[in-house]
This record gives C-alpha cells, structure tokens and sequence, in this order.
C-alpha cells in the first residue's frame, strides 16, 4: 500500500509510540486522524501543509468512540489503515488479584480496542490494514513482575484477537501486532538510572528500542501488502531463551 494520501487513523497519537508514528506516517504524506489527550498534537496539526486532523477522546468509554468516527465521518467516509497505540500499566500494586485492576486494564488495553476494530470494519477499504501496538509482555509465558500479570494477559488476548481477524477477514484486510521491547518514552521517568540500566542490560543489544524504530516497523507493513496474521517483535533480543 502506497501511504502518500491515505486516510490514517491512530489511537494514542500523543504518546511516545504514536507520536513517532503520527510523525512517520504524516512526513511520508498520509492524511492522519490523530486521536490524543494533549495539545501537542494539535499544534502540530497546525503547522504548514499538515494533513493531521486531531480528535480528543476517552475511548475507554463506548459513547466516546462512537464520537469519534462521527468526527472521523465529517472528514472522510473511509478509513485505509487503523493503528491502535492506546494503552496502560498500572503496577502500583502487586496484587495478581486485584479485580479492579483487572477490569480497568482489560479495558483499556483489551476491549475498547476490540470495539474500535468492529466499529472501524464498516469504514474501511478493501485491503485496509489494522495494526495494533501490543507488547513482548504478551507473548512471554510468565511475567516480569507480579504487578504485571493483568497488563501481560490483556496483551496476549490482544495478539490472539488480531490474528484471528486478519485470518477471518483476510478477504478484505490485513491485521498486524507489533511487540516491542523496552521502548524509550516518558513512561520511563518514573524509573531509577539502575532500575533503567538493569532492563537494558537484560537486552542482546545492550540498549532501549526508540519509539522511531516502532514507527519504521508500523510504516513497513502498511508497505508491504504480503504482511498479515503476524506478531511482529521489535525487541532487541529481549525475548531470546538461552539454555545453559
């Protein structure tokens, strides 16, 4: 698929995984419906010859995502490729049992993505592509942290979700996970220099993914019409098993 022109929408454009690739997917001429929570955005969208149209939401809530593509419908009837960036981790508790954690991640990271797929379906073009900003949480058997353990298994519904719908739906779509590694962004801030250092040591590569290098991987399957029912690792290494 040829991006220049194509209509774009991202979910969690203002975070640092999305913003790198609202700015990817913009440069390289798409028309981008860049949903955030920050002003950032909208300046950006202001800037010359831009073709970002932002929309602010809470897509945690059903009513909110249907706004949004009514918005999204004032601007286009079709949509060509859905990227869904949005996501939490809560870990201020270690309780594996927490069920208000559960519901809350779950429905974040899980279901209000699940919905925004099947409310896009109708939208979007023949050889449309969904790709969807998982995590290498999702595919390792048991998690890093106790506190994780809901994040870890609302990502791997996730990787099973997409894959089921680009093999269902193969006649009319291509849909993608995309796993990284330790990734760069803010979310980091609230981490020590050695805790920080301690993650990246654990990495083959010796050093965090950059949210550009996701944003190249989201661009090259939207590239690459062969691509679908794939999990793509952006990792460095991290998930390699050595045996001694």
């Amino acid at each position: 698929m040829n991006i220049k022109n194509r209509n774009i929408l991202i979910t969690g454009a203002s975070g640092g995984i999305g913003s790198a690739i609202l700015e990817n997917l913009a440069h390289a001429g798409a028309v981008v419906f860049a949903h955030h929570n920050r002003n950032e955005i909208v300046k950006l969208a202001g800037s010359k010859n831009s073709q970002i149209v932002p929309i602010k939401a809470d897509l945690s809530k059903s009513e909110k995502i249907d706004k949004l593509f009514r918005e999204i419908s004032v601007h286009t009837k079709r949509l060509d490729v859905i990227i869904n960036t949005i996501g939490i981790e809560e870990s201020d508790t270690k309780d594996p049992f927490d069920t208000e954690k559960w519901q809350t991640t779950f429905r974040v990271n899980f279901f209000s993505i699940v919905e925004i797929c099947r409310k896009a379906l109708p939208r979007l073009s023949k050889g449309g592509v969904i790709i969807n900003v998982s995590s290498i949480m999702g595919r390792q058997e048991v998690a890093t942290y106790p506190e994780l353990t809901c994040y870890s298994a609302a990502k791997a519904a996730l990787n099973k979700f997409t894959l089921n719908l680009g093999y269902n739906y193969a006649d009319k779509l291509r849909a993608v996970t995309i796993s990284p590694g330790y990734t760069l962004t803010k979310l980091w801030d609230r981490f020590s220099q050695k805790e920080k250092n301690e993650c990246v040591n654990q990495t083959p590569i010796k050093r965090f993914i950059t949210p550009e290098e996701i944003a190249c991987a989201v661009r090259s399957v939207i590239e690459n019409d062969a691509v679908t029912c794939q999990d793509i690792v952006i990792d460095g290494g991290l998930g390699i098993k050595r045996v001694y």
